[in-house]
């Protein structure tokens, strides 16, 4: 009896040790070749996260005790190589997602997949045959050392198999939950065993997929009361007013670039120790107002939409377009401009429903979607995401020359995205071999084209150009491999009267919501975060997630949040380094809890949110 018992208790254990020893083993790859973002942590931040590898191998092992009480041996044996097939596949994925991204793998992946994924998914396989030989490679010797562990043995009588069961449980619920707490862990726990600034590194993919599936997106709490939070900061957008109330409303153009880092940038170059990518680019920021410490409050191209439009900052594991969350309550350019005679229009030429961005201007009251659909000629289709940007860009400066006018008018680009498509007829004017460079290099050469036309068509001096970034590019310098520079972008823009404000000071992508209202005259108050680029009286800063940290960032101080722990260190901007530990200031301190708390509030009950906060806070006009 006591011998059938162990031998069931060694099939189960069995699978329960290799998956442990699979994570932590990639884990530890990961930490080897990301170091540079890693610097802080050690084998101790290493061996710390044992505690998620822990509880992802108990969750892996249910239905591995299921499939090991049916009588099928068979398919017993075919089924754990697939689950081991899934399991580390995942984790690898994770692996190579977390570099562009900043965060861990969630379900959200899967949502963000449109039409088209077919050709992006062989393009990712031709990219990343290496580690898929390595998932193979890997997959083998997990099934060698099982085989070596008898682990497949496991023919005993069911009554034996039940005793088995009957102690296997308890001890798989303790690891799925991560030890005998009230609350099973989860992806903010982290700062619990290793240092806060290396809980990404405690957590590995299958952990973060699962638990993406759990509780709200929203999962940070502050303590602080709306009383203490109204003190620290307004939570409303306060109208600059314009000395000519009669002046015409201008036409208002966001060309968001997709991946428009710093690092490729003249603002950037420097640090990054090569030449800049963007020359065209460049000679807009130089000669029009332009800001240095411009950092976007996303890692994904639709957060960065929903930053820039709903002035909502990516603060969530899921993404707002995908969230229960999503509401058409939440203010949104489209619907305050369109009170003030707008048109509003969006252009990118991708499918249909890519990224869910189409679904998201419906429900924000963009009046038309322009997608690759539209477009006259399908033959200049890139073979992965869309239209090639320097035809699309063309062809939406001969559409918008038919717009009524005024109109806002969001434009999105494509090609410096992975696989980085150039077309055969312009990639040999870029002299460039690195395939992300040279990428870079034509959106720039698309940016050129696009801004001929508008002014073949007038519309470059009756237009303000905002032109900015959806997200930073996964970094290519140990400059930019930090936890703050991989938010830095560039902002332009044209036609303003910006010009010679400091261009020093830290923005983000949600001062523009604000800005656009006070470049349209919009006398409205309405909830906000951000701070308009026409503020030059109100302290800046930029909020940021870096899974698991909540992150604020002024031009002396970066203050990190795990859920538990404020973590404070002083910065310096003109090298983007993280410094040395300080103790927290308390205004910035107050500051940053005061935005989580109306953010967490607006997000869950944007109505009785809004009220509630202009009862307590005012709006900043006298009330």
């Amino acid at each position: 009896m006591l011998k059938n018992i162990v031998l069931g208790l060694r099939t189960i254990f069995s699978f329960w040790i290799v998956a442990v020893l699979i994570s932590f083993i990639i884990r530890g790859i990961f930490l080897f070749f990301y170091k540079t973002e890693f610097n802080e942590c050690g084998l101790a931040d290493l061996a710390g996260g044992l505690i998620f590898d822990i509880s992802t191998a108990s969750m892996f092992v249910v239905p591995v005790i299921i499939l090991w009480l049916m009588p099928f041996k068979k398919l017993f044996k075919v089924s754990m190589c697939f689950l081991f097939f899934v399991y580390i596949a995942t984790m690898i994925a994770d692996w190579l997602y977390f570099p562009f991204q900043q965060r861990h793998l969630g379900y959200e992946v899967i949502l963000m997949q449109a039409r088209g994924f077919e050709l992006q998914l062989i393009d990712y396989i031709t990219t990343y045959w290496h580690w898929i030989v390595a998932g193979i490679l890997l997959l083998f010797a997990s099934c060698k050392i099982l085989r070596l562990l008898r682990a497949f043995d496991y023919e005993i009588q069911f009554i034996y198999k039940t005793i088995v069961l009957l102690i296997a449980t308890p001890l798989v619920i303790i690891g799925i939950r991560g030890g005998f707490q009230l609350r099973p862990i989860h992806m903010t726990d982290a700062g619990e065993f290793v240092r806060p600034t290396c809980a990404p590194l405690a957590i590995n993919g299958v952990f973060s997929f699962i638990k993406s599936f759990e509780g709200t997106p929203a999962e940070w709490q502050v303590d602080i009361t709306d009383s203490e939070a109204c003190a620290c900061l307004k939570p409303f957008r306060t109208p600059i007013q314009s000395n000519n109330k009669n002046a015409k409303q201008p036409n208002i153009l966001v060309l968001v670039i997709e991946s428009y880092s710093r690092e490729f940038s003249i603002m950037g170059s420097h640090l990054a120790g090569r030449p800049s990518m963007t020359p065209f680019l460049d000679s807009l920021a130089l000669h029009n107002a332009s800001f240095i410490n411009y950092f976007a409050n996303a890692r994904r191209t639709m957060d960065g939409v929903v930053a820039i439009v709903s002035g909502i900052p990516a603060l969530m594991r899921g993404t707002y377009i995908y969230s229960n969350y999503v509401s058409p309550y939440h203010v949104s350019l489209p619907q305050i401009l369109e009170k003030y005679g707008y048109k509003t229009y969006f252009f990118l030429g991708s499918f249909l429903g890519t990224m869910g961005i189409y679904q998201y201007s419906t429900l924000v009251g963009f009046d038309r979607y322009f997608s690759m659909e539209d477009y006259p000629d399908q033959t200049h289709f890139d073979g992965t995401w869309g239209i090639y940007d320097h035809l699309y860009l063309k062809w939406v400066a001969n559409v918008m020359d038919t717009l009524p006018q005024p109109f806002f008018t969001v434009v999105l680009t494509l090609s410096s995205h992975q696989p980085y498509a150039v077309p055969d007829s312009v990639a040999d004017k870029l002299n460039e071999d690195d395939k992300v460079l040279r990428s870079l290099k034509y959106a720039d050469y698309a940016v050129k084209t696009f801004f001929h036309e508008l002014e073949k068509s007038g519309l470059l001096d009756s237009t303000i150009i905002i032109i900015t970034c959806d997200h930073p590019m996964a970094p290519y310098s140990k400059a930019f491999a930090n936890r703050i520079s991989v938010f830095a972008g560039n902002l332009i823009l044209i036609n303003t009267p910006l010009r010679g404000v400091d261009s020093n000071r830290v923005v983000q992508q949600i001062d523009l919501f604000p800005t656009v209202l006070d470049i349209a005259g919009v006398p409205d108050t309405v909830f906000s975060i951000g701070i308009s680029l026409f503020d030059t009286i109100t302290d800046r800063f930029a909020i940021t997630y870096y899974d698991p940290l909540w992150q604020w960032l002024t031009d002396s101080v970066l203050i990190s949040f795990d859920n538990k722990t404020f973590i404070c260190n002083r910065v310096y901007l003109d090298s983007l380094i993280i410094g040395q530990e300080i103790k927290c200031p308390t205004t910035e301190l107050c500051r940053f809890k005061a935005s989580l708390h109306f953010l967490k509030k607006y997000l869950e009950n944007p109505i009785d949110a809004t009220r509630n906060m202009e009862s307590e806070c005012g709006t900043g006009l006298g009330t």
